[in-house]
């Protein structure tokens, strides 16, 4: 793709649908992404991420354009958890707490609080 072809192309990338508020806001959104598949145009690309969530997995039906890739809440765990390690090494201070400090780091921000 050249820098041509990228000006004729709309991206939307939109991060967390399930983060805006249930409710009437929410549907505005959800109306609004319709609208624009709706429109069956080439050159607009949507990105949308969101936690699986009734109200949102009903509206975005793969028949209607839409192609949904699930992500494994394990591999996400693994990933945030290598994150903090890897932080918790890079920098000297981190470095200088007890290993009871970083497990109590690690408990707090890694999902499912497992310590390894």
């Amino acid at each position: 793709m050249t820098q041509a072809d990228l000006k004729d192309h709309l991206y939307l990338v939109l991060d967390g649908l399930d983060e805006v508020e249930y409710g009437p806001r929410r549907g505005e959104v959800v109306e609004l992404l319709h609208d624009l598949v709706a429109l069956r145009q080439q050159h607009i690309h949507i990105l949308l991420t969101s936690r699986s969530e009734p109200d949102i997995t009903e509206y975005f039906d793969e028949s209607e354009g839409w192609n949904s890739t699930p992500v494994n809440s394990h591999e996400i765990a693994r990933d945030i958890k290598a994150y903090v390690d890897e932080e918790l090494s890079r920098y000297p201070d981190l470095r200088k707490l007890s290993n009871n400090t970083k497990d109590m780091i690690r408990k707090r921000l890694c999902p499912g609080n497992n310590v390894m």
